[in-house]
């Protein structure tokens, strides 16, 4: 058996006072992450209290043990960019809707 495991941590619901219980609800707190097994059953004999509770992944555990990825990753698209349609760009010297002169980037920034 390993020391370590993923984990995925729970906050409780209230029940009252000062008392959590996983039976009225729980709210995922912190997706898999790894931690010793130690910790975890630590912070578990005292979930009435403390509100947290961890549970093992165990197919996440064996990735991990294995060497392998555990986590979903997320492919992303490629970024394009998107020009506005039927409006050309402002020249510098040319006044915009309210009337005021459009400036150069440059001259902007001297003005801060």
């Amino acid at each position: 058996m390993s020391q370590v495991g993923v984990y995925r941590l729970y906050k409780l619901a209230r029940v009252s006072g000062d008392k959590f219980s996983a039976q009225m609800g729980k709210q995922l707190e912190r997706d898999l992450h790894v931690i010793t097994n130690n910790y975890a059953e630590q912070i578990n004999s005292n979930s009435e209290l403390n509100g947290l509770m961890y549970e093992k992944d165990e197919k996440a555990t064996e990735l991990y043990l294995s060497g392998k990825p555990f986590k979903q990753v997320k492919e992303y698209t490629s970024f394009e960019e998107v020009k506005p349609k039927g409006r050309k760009p402002k020249k510098t010297g040319e006044l915009d809707v309210n009337n005021v002169e459009v400036n150069d980037q440059e001259e902007l920034n001297n003005e801060e």
